[in-house]
């Protein structure tokens, strides 16, 4: 009985090959240099969820309605590797781009943000607050390279110029203060900020203390600029 139920599951196996094979033959990839096999998910008939594509090219990754898109590797004929986030059959978003140089036999690296198949840039590492008090909102400005972080703090839209330090802290640099204003020279990215004073509310006219801390990795000269209402 046992060796007859085998049978059976390995016949009705063996019929449905032909069935998922057309399935595949059927399931598109619409990008021509990838198109001559497909081995993967489909839906209404396009590659569409994860999935390998060969053709002259290949890739190797996400697909959506016959498209890479999402997370993939795509390696050239030529020998070109993108690995990295697509949309709709672009390079999208972050990824890493290995082009050959073969005047000089060296390969060339193009990592960070893509945008439409285009090189936009290495990619930034955002400042990031880890706290944060009685400060209503905060800006983050790089304005060019360099090795400096300054603050400036806003009551409203003017300079809150009567305040009081608390203290100011950071993991490198030198500080130089002034009213409303403090400058951070000479620092090592990345770097830690601590900032601590009181100053008058805009609405209360009433003291208050504030605060925040944050971290910068991406080394440049920073403008930072808290606001109290």
């Amino acid at each position: 009985m046992l060796n007859y139920t085998k049978n059976c599951f390995l016949i009705i196996f063996m019929c449905a090959i032909p069935f998922l094979l057309v399935a595949q033959e059927n399931c598109k990839v619409l990008v021509p240099q990838i198109s001559g096999q497909y081995v993967g998910k489909c839906k209404k008939g396009l590659a569409h969820g994860e999935g390998l594509a060969i053709g002259t090219d290949q890739y190797e990754g996400e697909f959506k309605k016959g498209l890479p898109h999402g997370f993939g590797e795509y390696k050239y004929a030529t020998g070109e590797v993108y690995k990295g986030e697509w949309n709709k059959g672009f390079k999208d978003g972050i990824g890493e781009f290995i082009v050959i140089d073969s005047i000089n036999n060296e390969t060339i690296t193009y990592k960070g943000i893509w945008d439409d198949d285009l090189f936009i840039g290495p990619e930034i590492n955002e400042p990031i607050v880890t706290a944060i008090k009685t400060i209503s909102r905060h800006e983050f400005h790089k304005i060019g390279e360099g090795r400096s972080v300054n603050i400036t703090i806003y009551s409203g839209a003017a300079l809150n110029e009567n305040i009081y330090y608390g203290y100011c802290h950071s993991t490198s640099g030198t500080h130089y203060y002034s009213p409303a204003k403090i400058k951070i020279e000479m620092v090592n990215f990345p770097v830690t900020c601590e900032i601590h004073y009181r100053g008058y509310d805009q609405l209360s006219g009433n003291l208050k203390e504030s605060f925040i801390k944050f971290d910068i990795a991406e080394p440049g000269n920073w403008t930072v600029n808290l606001y109290n209402n």
